[in-house]
Order: C-alpha cells, then structure tokens, then sequence
C-alpha cells in the first residue's frame, strides 16, 4: 500500500511559523495526504492539539506525534508512538528515549548553513534513523550533500515541506510502502527504507 506523508511541518507552536492546526489538518486532508507531523521547535503541543481535533474532525489522516529538538549538537526531529516525559537535549540520550518509546530521529535539513542542522556530525552519529535529504525551503545543494550523507551511511532519506506558511503546505513530500496506514507501520516502513520516491512541486 502506498501513501503520500509530509512529516516536518510547523505551527503556529513554533515561534517563526504563522500556520493554525486547523489550517494545517484541513489542507493536507483535502490534498490527499494519509500521514503529517506537527513538529514544532521543542514541543509535542503542536502535534498533540491536532490528535484531539483530528478525533472530533473524523478525518483519515494521521497526524504522528513529533517535535523538532535543538539538541546541543544540532537539530534533531523526533517521531514518537507516546508523549515523552523528558527531552534530553544530547543527541545519544534522545536518541535512546525515543527507540525505547518506539519512536524513530531523523536529521533535518542537516547542511544548510543557516540552520542548526547536524552538519559533519550526522557522520558520527549512532543511533539515526533516516536523514531528511529534500527540504522544500532550503538551496538544492544543501539537499545533495544531505542524500550523499544517506548514501553513504545507509539511511533512509525523507522529502518534507518544512512548511511555516500556507504556501509552503505539501510542496515536498515522500510516498511510502506500508503493510497498513497506522503509526506503527509508518514507522516501521520508514526504518526498513520502503521509500518509493520524493515528490517537490
């Protein structure tokens, strides 16, 4: 089964980010997409508010429960089966909280020198379990030198708007081989490499 996902978006949770939840569920449900995460900067709340209103909404979508951490070693996203307690902000001890929850980290937008990405780091890194190599607001040469990185190490590439306005919503996204539409096998698709292929309007 096949499904289109757009798991790196930002509301307005996020301080540079003008999107409303509501706006955010409603455009990708219209557009045909199965799976979202809400990752704003430091915080589940985000991806949380929209678990409650997709539940009243009714909507077939998944929204995975994610957040984009600024780890002292760079940014990291985190995709998460349960809310978790406490954040570490090392890279290796969130690494760990998050498998133990069953979660998977990916590495966003880890070259472009405007960001707090992993940069050379990402090479050195245990534990990682996907690389973000397309960013739809980022220079295409900082998206190459991350799908370099995922060649080399052997990672799972994803493709993500990065979405913080309404523009930017859907631009970039993966569609993904999955044995079901849950968040148990949207993970496990994601880790096992069942990418078909990245999408950028």
């Amino acid at each position: 089964m096949k499904i289109k996902m757009d798991l790196h978006v930002h509301s307005q949770h996020s301080p540079d980010s003008s999107l409303t939840i509501k706006e955010i569920i409603q455009y990708y449900y219209d557009h045909g997409f199965n799976a979202i995460s809400i990752t704003d900067h430091n915080t589940f709340e985000g991806s949380l508010k929209a678990k409650r209103i997709l539940k009243n909404l009714g909507y077939d979508l998944i929204v995975l429960l994610g957040a984009e951490i600024e780890t002292c070693q760079g940014e990291l996203i985190v995709l998460s089966l349960e809310e978790m307690e406490r954040i570490p902000y090392n890279c290796e001890e969130l690494i760990d909280e998050v498998k133990s929850l069953g979660g998977l980290t990916y590495a966003p937008h880890p070259f472009d020198p405007k960001r707090r990405g992993l940069r050379e780091k990402i090479y050195e890194l245990e534990g990682l379990d996907a690389i973000e190599v397309i960013n739809g607001r980022i220079a295409k040469k900082y998206n190459d030198l991350a799908l370099r990185a995922a060649r080399i190490l052997g990672k799972p590439g994803l493709a993500n708007s990065d979405a913080h306005t309404y523009c930017d919503l859907g631009r970039t996204y993966t569609l993904l081989e999955v044995a079901n539409i849950s968040e148990e096998a949207i993970l496990k698709s994601i880790k096992e490499n069942k990418i078909i292929r990245y999408i950028q309007n």
